[in-house]
C-alpha cells in the first residue's frame, strides 16, 4: 500500500504558486498572439475587441466593457483606434441618442477571422500537453475559482 506524501507547500503558499502560474501562461499566451497579429497591424488587445464585437453585432460599448472585464475608459480607447482603421462603425441607437451600437466593417470580420484562426492554433498547441479529460478538469476547476472571487466582489461593492 502507498503511502501518500505529505504536501511540499502549504495551501495558501500553493494558491499562490498557482496564481503567480495563471498570470505567466496568460502573458506568455498574449505575447505569442501579438507576434502573430503584428503583421495584421493588430495586437490581442484589439483583436478580442474585434472577434467580440463580430460575435455579437450590434451590442454596446458598455456590454463590451462588462464582457471583457475591463474599463469602460479602456475599451473606449481600443474602439477608438479600431474605428480610425475602418475596422469597426459606431451607429447611434435611434431612440437613445447616447447609446452606440458597435459593429465590425468587411475588413475587420476578415482580420477578426484570421485572429480566431491564430488564437486557436496558439491556444491548442498550448494545451496540447494535456488530455481532452484534463482539459475539462483544469478548466472547470478555473471557472470555480473565477466564480468564487467573482463573487466575493460583488459582495464588496
Amino acid at each position: 500500500m502507498e503511502q501518500q506524501q505529505e504536501p511540499q507547500f502549504s495551501r495558501e503558499e500553493s494558491a499562490n504558486r498557482i496564481s503567480r502560474l495563471i498570470a505567466k501562461i496568460s502573458r506568455v499566451h498574449c505575447n505569442c498572439v501579438n507576434e502573430r497579429l503584428q503583421p495584421l497591424g493588430l495586437t490581442n488587445l484589439t483583436s478580442t475587441h474585434l472577434i467580440n464585437i463580430l460575435r455579437r453585432p450590434g451590442m454596446s460599448q458598455n456590454e463590451l466593457a462588462c464582457l471583457l472585464s475591463v474599463s469602460k475608459v479602456m475599451v473606449s480607447k481600443t474602439l477608438k483606434q479600431l474605428e480610425q482603421e475602418g475596422l469597426i462603425t459606431r451607429i447611434p441607437d435611434q431612440e437613445d441618442k447616447r447609446l452606440v451600437h458597435l459593429y465590425v466593417t468587411p475588413r475587420g470580420e476578415e482580420l477578426a477571422q484570421e485572429s480566431i484562426a491564430i488564437q486557436r492554433e496558439i491556444t491548442c498547441l498550448a494545451a496540447s500537453t494535456l488530455t481532452q479529460e484534463e482539459c475539462i478538469c483544469v478548466e472547470n476547476k478555473l471557472n470555480e475559482v473565477l466564480e468564487h472571487l467573482s463573487s466575493l466582489m460583488e459582495k464588496n461593492r
